[in-house]
């Protein structure tokens, strides 16, 4: 609460007059700084302040004062922001129910700019919900209600559509869905709340991706036998026909058919005609644009039908839909195989690409320059030339191997010599036992000589391509030595759920060995497409349990790790629940359950698809991973940051030496790190081969000489406690697969092993675990870029 007293916010009735602007004043006997004009609302102009006291930035919302406020709504509001301030100053998050009871009208004042004004005070108060800002205070001066809200930084929806509608589909269902969601919320109150002006102006869309409600001017409570309300409220285009007919009350279908006229909006990037809605009509969006699926499009003619009972019934009906419209175009989208270039005069040299469950559902980064754009499309098209040009030589080189084998099979089952006619064999002379032996064991030694010779050249071609790296005038290749055939796969029970883009970790709780596996992505056409909650296996009794689901959070695309407390550290990754990233840490107790939310500051960036180590010294190390979710071609950011587990403090250590998400992360055994391969785009089209090796102490990277052996993006990796790394399956860019291989990786000098190749079917975005004696438990993810599996598995490595 303020400190405000009501009897000073409604000293009598007050002239009201001209005001100067605002800008640079302080109001509220200092309190308030006003810094800029930010915008009007349906009452009056809003404006960005801050609070001198605490140096946090509020938005300041001014009306006309044409009468003061009734001694009801001044109690209302006090008791309402008393109880916010000590529930904040007990550090309890309040929980609404879904539906509550509030006195369905509002008192008048007797004038219409003040009941507009404790109007929206009073529903802001009375309502919580992630998507309505939260009122802090209120108070009168100089002719002037304001409301103190919650600052909301972001354009609004309308800004953002002007300089990039038509928007994707999956990011307009998007929009959609957490605009559904408020207003299931506002119709479900015990006495439903209309909002009755759903338009993109009173929309922002935060830096996060999460759009706010704001301006509640004209809501009210839906009354029950109420012949009928005001006409002509709304916005021309956006309200519902029958806010103009007056025929009868508006309830929440009206808000659900300014939604549809929203999505319209969005996805065709035409504004709503004016008379458009008195008259019902808007055009397909098929008609619009094909391209757009027969789902999207029948979804937006229900939902802005002219006649109410043909729409919608109820905002959770048309989430449902949502939900399952998404789906489909999920599903369109993993199935284009293509990557989504803009420019379709470079279409035939832009290649193809899978839009991988990796990537989410896209949220709102696009604020870069146009240099930037092109200059990343050319970036783009450079790699796909050189994948292109790598795959057309590898083809070329099989070819020519397969006409090496072919011709040597041919002669291996031939006879030496050609095989003469009946009427020649007789007239032939007979050949000396002796020749014929000297001729079969020149056949062997030629056969023997042309088999090392195409061994050779195969040879020499494969490390050309891959495994060789320049450095300091040395030219090293990565050795291959002859695989370990006494290591062996083995099916395991499978997981409760096919999944992918998860995390799993190795540890034991009361003297009991666990491999614990996060929720994933479970498929397009599953519901919900993540899995919420913790799973746990037996590793004695071969047995799965789901031991966490109701309050775990839904993670995908992140990483895992386990401290030398036994405490397993999740990054927030993707986050299904808020369609954002999530850029926490969360700490989860196998001892007792208990799990802990850590919040980086805003300078260490935490997104998806990157990959955390921790040091068994008391530290956690964090690549940034990407942060634009839903853009296959988004670049991976350099952020490299420490937390220090004792201290719970922060550092922003040297940035990454190259952009790079999906990355192996390991201990060198020396006191360093080494960060193995990564892709430096989302979509994984542009994988490397490079490894890196970062000094703890002197808080340096450098190159390493040696490579890997492909290219490595998307691989499940961990420590074999021997000194090895362990890294299965990835991601194929040329064949838009999922690899097989298996590798172990010895630390010390960085030479690779092959080991058994995966069973049937390759791994992709799966997680693997080590119990530090040599067995491997791999949580196979997908075998192809769009189906999880629940496959789970075990490596036995003996040598």
């Amino acid at each position: 609460m303020s400190g405000t007293q009501g009897k000073q916010r409604t000293q009598g009735k007050q002239q009201v007059t001209q005001h100067d602007t605002l800008v640079g004043r302080s109001l509220q006997q200092g309190t308030y700084q006003v810094e800029a004009a930010i915008g009007y609302g349906g009452m009056g102009q809003v404006f960005l302040a801050s609070h001198r006291a605490l140096d946090v930035p509020v938005a300041l919302k001014q009306g006309r004062a044409d009468q003061p406020l009734p001694q009801s709504v001044i109690a209302e509001l006090d008791r309402f922001l008393q109880q916010k301030q000590e529930k904040q100053e007990q550090q309890i998050t309040p929980v609404t129910p879904a539906r509550q009871a509030f006195e369905n009208d509002f008192p008048l004042s007797g004038g219409a700019d003040t009941d507009r004004f404790l109007r929206e005070a009073l529903l802001l108060a009375r309502l919580h919900h992630p998507a309505i800002p939260t009122l802090y205070d209120y108070f009168y001066e100089n002719g002037h209600w304001y409301l103190v809200m919650e600052y909301l930084p972001g354009p609004t929806l309308a800004a953002y559509m002007r300089q990039y509608a038509p928007l994707p589909p999956l990011e307009a269902l998007n929009y959609a869905m957490q605009l559904c969601d408020v207003l299931d919320y506002l119709h479900n109150q015990m006495s439903p709340v209309v909002y009755r002006d759903l338009k993109p102006s009173n929309i922002i869309l935060s830096p996060e991706g999460r759009l706010m409600l704001v301006d509640f001017g004209i809501a009210r409570y839906f009354k029950e036998g109420q012949i009928n309300d005001t006409t002509d409220f709304g916005s021309p285009g956006y309200a519902s026909p029958e806010q103009y007919e007056g025929s009868g009350q508006t309830d929440g279908r009206s808000d659900l058919y300014s939604l549809g006229v929203i999505l319209h909006e969005m996805l065709s990037g035409q504004r709503p005609a004016r008379g458009s809605a008195r008259k019902g009509i808007l055009e397909s969006l098929r008609q619009i644009n094909p391209a757009l699926s027969p789902a999207l499009s029948g979804l937006v003619t229900v939902a802005t039908r002219p006649e109410a009972m043909y729409r919608f019934q109820m905002a959770h009906t048309f989430y449902t839909a949502l939900e399952r419209t998404r789906a489909i175009e999920e599903r369109r989208a993993y199935q284009r195989h293509a990557l989504l270039v803009s420019e379709t005069s470079h279409r035939e040299d832009a290649g193809t690409s899978i839009q991988t469950f990796a990537n989410p559902p896209h949220t709102p980064n696009r604020h870069t320059s146009f240099a930037a754009l092109r200059s990343q499309r050319v970036h783009t098209r450079e790699h796909l030339h050189v994948a292109r040009r790598e795959r057309l030589e590898q083809e070329a080189l099989a070819m020519q191997l397969a006409s090496i084998d072919d011709s040597l099979k041919q002669r291996a089952i031939s006879p030496v010599f050609p095989t003469p006619a009946p009427g020649e064999r007789e007239s032939s002379p007979p050949r000396p036992k002796t020749s014929n032996r000297l001729l079969q064991v020149l056949f062997v030694v030629a056969l023997l000589l042309s088999g090392v010779l195409t061994s050779l050249f195969a040879l020499n071609q494969y490390a050309h391509h891959n495994p060789t790296i320049v450095s300091n005038q040395k030219r090293v290749v990565t050795q291959l030595p002859t695989i370990t055939t006494q290591s062996s796969w083995q099916a395991l029970p499978s997981l409760p759920v096919p999944q992918a883009d998860n995390t799993a970790v190795y540890t034991e709780v009361h003297g009991k060995a666990y491999i614990y596996v996060s929720g994933g992505y479970r498929g397009a056409s599953s519901k919900p497409l993540y899995s919420r909650g913790l799973y746990r296996y037996d590793i004695a009794a071969a047995h799965w349990e789901l031991i966490t689901n109701n309050g775990f959070p839904v993670m995908g695309n992140n990483a895992a790790v386990v401290d030398e407390q036994h405490h397993i550290f999740f990054t927030g990754g993707y986050s299904t629940d808020t369609f954002t990233i999530n850029s926490v840490l969360y700490r989860y107790s196998p001892e007792n359950g208990a799990l802990g939310k850590i919040v980086p500051p805003a300078q260490a960036l935490i997104g998806f698809g990157n990959a955390m180590l921790a040091d068994q010294q008391g530290h956690l190390y964090i690549t940034q991973g990407f942060t634009t979710p839903g853009n296959p071609q988004a670049r991976a950011g350099t952020g490299w940051y420490r937390y220090d587990l004792a201290t719970g403090q922060w550092a922003i250590l040297t940035p990454l030496p190259a952009g790079v998400g999906y990355v192996v992360l390991v201990s060198d055994g020396q006191g360093g790190i080494l960060m193995i391969g990564g892709s430096r785009d989302a979509g994984q089209r542009m994988p490397t081969s490079q490894i890196y090796r970062y000094d703890t102490v002197q808080n340096t990277w450098t190159l390493t000489p040696a490579r890997a052996p492909i290219s490595i993006s998307g691989a499940a990796s961990c420590l074999d406690g021997q000194g090895h790394v362990v890294i299965i399956g990835g991601y194929d860019p040329a064949h838009s697969s999922a690899l097989a291989s298996t590798w172990l990786v010895t630390l010390s000098t960085l030479n690779w092993e092959p080991l058994p190749a995966l069973p049937p079917g390759g791994s992709l975005l799966g997680a693997a675990a080590c119990d530090g004696q040599r067995d491997v438990f791999l949580e196979r993810g997908a075998n192809d870029t769009s189906h999880p599996t629940a496959d789970f598995l075990e490596l036995t490595i003996q040598s």
